[in-house]
């Protein structure tokens, strides 16, 4: 549909059989001697011949009068060349009087075409008189329209359901294959370790210095894994996020990691509470990319700033440190697997979340999401 009222669409069966039975009908129920419809173009500016019965270039014979209609927005019976002189100056083709036309337009104002029907074959009754039935078949083909247009609109939306279906199916699997990266080479190979310190304590006398080493060695490892368990189950919903929301979480967070890394972390935010959801997917995004940076970057300074206008949050995330090439495809496997987490979480959020780094210079996320109705 234009942006001026207008609208012209494809016709494709069975639309296409509908109208030409409602132009027949035009016709044969006023005794007409031909009958037409023409659709505009995308701006107004010209109209064709769709469907037609009896005189196939009636509508040619038409076009000032019909183009008229179509921009006034208004039916017009013509009795004879005394009318067609006042409103239009000239004089119609005498084979094509007296004619009705009569705009298609819809019951949300869209204005489609024209239907016209004229020169009837009897005077028993006055033509005007049919005015009120063709004006009722016109809104009949503004209805076959506007259904036209909504199943379109329909299969659009069921489309763009189905790739964000395709999408979250994505999220879900990349997020499970970061959680079994995650497991796997942290609380795993953490706990493999532990385990093989008890195993050689078993041939190992209990007594001796070694055996002591050995099992404070196991203790630590056992106390690392369950910290890496803490973190895993931390990352997919912190406790504490639906209750004081998403600044306060990260806030917390960010205290307990300068307290582990001795890192300088430099964190503004807006006080703000936004919707569920954005605050759940800005939290993982957010602490996907300082996970990164504590694993990758090799650096004792981060910067993060969260501010919000206009019904958009922004979230930046920087780092000084190593960077990285973003194109490499040398980069480990759970760094590829977050970021594309990070970039499909923004995105079904109807977002976005750009990734810039420069080797030796350090790493940018910025993410930007959309949102309505949040409270302060």
């Amino acid at each position: 549909m234009s942006q001026n009222g207008q609208s012209s669409l494809t016709l494709e069966e069975p639309l296409g059989s509908r109208l030409k039975a409602v132009v027949e009908q035009a016709a044969k129920s006023t005794d007409a001697s031909y009958a037409f419809l023409l659709l505009s173009n995308e701006d107004a500016s010209k109209l064709h011949n769709v469907t037609w019965y009896g005189q196939e270039g009636a509508a040619g014979s038409c076009a000032a009068i019909t183009q008229l209609v179509l921009s006034r927005g208004e039916a017009l019976c013509l009795k004879g060349e005394a009318d067609t002189r006042e409103i239009l100056g000239c004089s119609l083709d005498r084979g094509v009087m007296p004619l009705i036309c009569v705009p298609v337009i819809s019951s949300n104002a869209i204005c489609y075409g024209v239907l016209t029907a004229g020169c009837p074959r009897s005077t028993d009754k006055d033509f005007a008189g049919w005015l009120p039935f063709l004006e009722s078949l016109a809104q009949l083909v503004g209805a076959f329209f506007e259904i036209e247009s909504l199943q379109t609109e329909l299969q659009d939306k069921e489309q763009r359901l189905s790739e964000l279906i395709k999408d979250t199916f994505d999220a879900q699997e990349a997020e499970r294959e970061r959680i079994c990266l995650e497991v796997h080479d942290g609380v795993t190979q953490t706990l493999a370790s532990a385990f093989q310190y008890l195993q050689t304590m078993e041939t190992t006398p209990l007594e001796t210095t070694h055996a002591k080493q050995l099992l404070l060695r196991a203790s630590t490892l056992v106390k690392q894994a369950i910290q890496e368990s803490r973190e895993v189950i931390n990352s997919l919903q912190p406790a504490t996020l639906r209750d004081v929301g998403l600044v306060a979480t990260l806030r917390e967070e960010i205290q307990r990691i300068e307290q582990e890394t001795r890192w300088k972390i430099d964190f503004k935010a807006d006080a703000i509470r936004l919707p569920e959801d954005v605050e759940t997917g800005l939290y993982r995004i957010i602490h996907e990319a300082i996970t990164n940076a504590r694993k990758h970057a090799a650096t004792k300074r981060l910067r993060i700033r969260i501010t919000s206008a206009d019904d958009q949050v922004k979230a930046e995330v920087r780092d000084w440190g190593v960077g990285f090439n973003y194109d490499s495809r040398d980069m480990s496997q759970r760094r590829v697997t977050g970021l594309l987490s990070m970039r499909k979480r923004a995105e079904l959020l109807q977002g976005t979340c750009n990734i810039q780094s420069i080797l030796g210079q350090g790493t940018v996320v910025n993410v930007e999401i959309p949102f309505s109705g949040y409270k302060e």
